[in-house]
């Protein structure tokens, strides 16, 4: 049986025992928070268990971070993981050797993503600051910008399929923001009411005296 995971609730970061990413080879392997509701799952997890017992098969295990591993990034070329050390990873999706150690969040590493180029990482941490590195060759490992504008920690990231530079992110601050990484620039998307609060009805209009 895998490590056990626990959480008390939806928003809830889940506490997996073992500090290891299981490599599989599916092409694109995605963790998410397990107590979500079900409605807001990744599409691949309503897969039938027997289409993915015929699809995904261990390859390797890659050990590093000291404490556990909450999200995980892949693409062509590389693992990337995101731990509660506050340490992102970079591996050969190839071989599983590590290339790169990132430093400088300050806290849990809540999401990644690469960008369509293969050439941003963005990382995420748990006190609304995100980070970005360079995955080209001759720049790898280095830093690109730190993006900072979320008041709570940030939820999601997504890069942009059509510009390699612009970023979504989402937050438990109740926001999503719309990054231009190489400029730190953001244009913040607010929603008109409170976040997580019910809307209130509308006061009845008062009658002229």
């Amino acid at each position: 049986a895998g490590p056990a995971a626990s959480a008390t609730g939806f928003g809830m970061r889940p506490v997996v025992a073992r500090p290891a990413a299981h490599v599989m080879s599916m092409p694109y392997v995605v963790t998410r928070n397990m107590m979500a509701p079900a409605h807001v799952r990744p599409r691949w997890r309503q897969l039938s268990s027997g289409l993915l017992a015929g699809t995904i098969r261990y390859t390797r295990t890659l050990r590093g971070h000291r404490s556990a591993i909450y999200c995980l990034a892949v693409d062509a070329r590389f693992i990337v993981t995101g731990s509660d050390d506050w340490l992102v990873k970079i591996w050969c999706a190839h071989t599983g050797r590590l290339l790169c150690t990132l430093r400088g969040a300050d806290s849990e590493i809540n999401d990644l993503a690469i960008n369509k180029t293969s050439t941003l990482l963005a990382a995420a941490d748990n006190n609304g600051c995100i980070r970005v590195w360079s995955l080209q060759d001759a720049t790898f490992g280095y830093p690109v910008s730190v993006l900072v504008g979320h008041t709570a920690g940030v939820t999601y990231l997504h890069f942009s399929p059509i510009l390699p530079s612009i970023l979504l992110s989402s937050s438990f601050d109740g926001t999503c923001r719309v990054w231009h990484v190489q400029e730190s620039k953001s244009i913040t998307l607010r929603p008109s009411l409170q976040f997580g609060k019910p809307l209130q009805p509308a006061s009845a209009p008062t009658a002229a005296a």
